[in-house]
């Protein structure tokens, strides 16, 4: 499964061929998770299993968002270490920032757990789902620690060469996920509580695999128990924050979403929220898959001072970004009626509100994977605050803004508009922070 990857004189798009395709499609697995669930619990328990659910989702993007910090920092870090031949320091941050992780988040368990109905009720369930959403909950966050790993742990499996084996764990955790979510659901009526076990026990088994190729099979990378530092960790948490703010917008969205939903159409609103939101991960995970697979790349050859490199991955990345947001608006316009009816049956109140809703929505991907890219590209040069500031503006200020304002003049196309609106926005900004860079490196040379 490893494949030598020469990211000195390899030609930039061979070398994104190579690790984009496998990245992507592990990635598009990892949204099979997501989507499973909701076409089973949909199926199964209706609008109101679909509304309890998306209830959480907010908490779970903050656990992405803590594998995206630590991940995709960390592993920036150790490929430009790599590329200066400092095999030491690299294996250093890779474990400690690997040991930090798993600390973290057992903490975080813990506190969850014990206050499951308590954060339930914050996050926005009402008295008709409130217990559906604590069951779900209680049951994922048992597993909060490897649904944290199996995205954190793919981002050094890349890093040294292996982007088909990441890929590969990923299908068999999808495989799993899916087949035990209709075992538990239909065959075993066990509601909620199977659907997140399944999703649970599929994390579980991809993390185990991505274990054993780095302690067994790793080339560059080795894990050794030792002391962390804050150094080390702050380092970078400091890189990788964009990536935990970027979840922790999409946390934010989808609990205003959810708030306003709710009090405008009860959990009829949220339901019909909550497929969109169920597909959105298939296209917010291409374009990850999309940015990440730039990231070893630019990070190596910034390191090594090839600057015409990283310029062409980075124009590579922004091609294909591009053509993949232009499928997803034209799937959105044309098979919105047959996408939503694989979720929820046409009888339910929610199903014609996600119909009319979803192309609206789908309009945020032309702007999505650009602005997605050049957040990417400004953690892999390790200009982190660049990339802070886009993802605060078209993540939180311009959604809440537009979310606040555009329902009172377009009612509920105003609700569906506010993130496409905010992405157009975030992409005028990360346009013009493209120009000024472009203009302060021609000064310079």
């Amino acid at each position: 499964m490893h494949e030598e990857l020469d990211f000195i004189n390899e030609s930039p798009l061979q070398l994104f061929k190579k690790i984009c395709i496998p990245t992507t499609i592990a990635m598009l697995i990892s949204a099979v998770y997501v989507i499973a669930d909701g076409i089973f619990i949909g199926r199964g328990l209706g609008q109101n299993g679909l509304a309890a659910i998306n209830i959480i989702v907010p908490l779970f993007t903050v656990f992405t968002g803590i594998s995206m910090l630590l991940g995709f920092g960390a592993s920036t870090l150790c490929a430009i270490e790599l590329s200066r031949n400092e095999h030491k320091k690299s294996t250093d941050i890779f474990s400690q920032t690997l040991l930090f992780s798993v600390a973290l988040m057992m903490i975080i368990t813990l506190i969850v757990f014990l206050f499951s109905e308590q954060i339930c009720s914050l996050l926005g369930a009402n008295a008709v789902i409130l217990d559906m959403s604590n069951t779900y909950l209680k049951t994922m966050i048992l597993f909060s620690v490897f649904f944290m790993l199996s995205l954190m742990l793919s981002f050094f499996i890349r890093l040294d060469g292996a982007p088909k084996y990441a890929m590969i764990c990923s299908i068999i955790g999808g495989i799993t996920n899916i087949v035990l979510d209709y075992i538990f659901i239909f065959p075993l009526q066990m509601g909620v509580f199977g659907a997140a076990f399944a999703t649970g026990l599929g994390n579980m088994i991809a993390t185990i695999l991505m274990l054993f190729y780095l302690v067994k099979q790793s080339k560059t990378l080795r894990f050794s128990f030792q002391t962390v530092t804050a150094q080390v960790v702050i380092k970078a948490s400091h890189i990788g924050f964009p990536g935990l703010l970027t979840e922790l917008c999409l946390s934010v969205v989808t609990f205003s979403y959810n708030i306003v939903l709710m009090d405008m159409f009860s959990e009829t609103g949220v339901s019909a929220y909550s497929i969109i939101n169920y597909i959105h991960p298939l296209m917010l995970l291409v374009f990850m898959g999309i940015s990440q697979s730039m990231q070893p790349i630019i990070s190596y050859n910034y390191g090594a001072n090839l600057f015409t490199r990283v310029k062409n991955t980075l124009n590579i990345t922004l091609i294909t970004a591009m053509c993949f947001g232009l499928i997803a608006v034209t799937a959105g316009f044309t098979l919105n009626h047959q996408i939503i009816s694989v979720f929820l049956n046409s009888s339910y109140k929610a199903f014609d509100m996600a119909v009319h809703g979803l192309p609206l929505f789908f309009l945020g991907y032309i702007f999505l994977g650009f602005n997605m890219i050049g957040v990417s590209y400004f953690q892999s040069i390790e200009k982190p605050n660049i990339a802070t500031l886009i993802t605060i503006l078209r993540g939180v200020v311009f959604v809440i803004i537009l979310l606040m304002t555009l329902p009172k003049f377009l009612g509920i196309n105003g609700i569906w508009l506010a993130v496409p609106i905010s992405e157009a926005l975030g992409g005028i900004i990360t346009t013009g922070v493209f120009a000024y860079e472009k203009m302060q490196s021609n000064k310079q040379s």
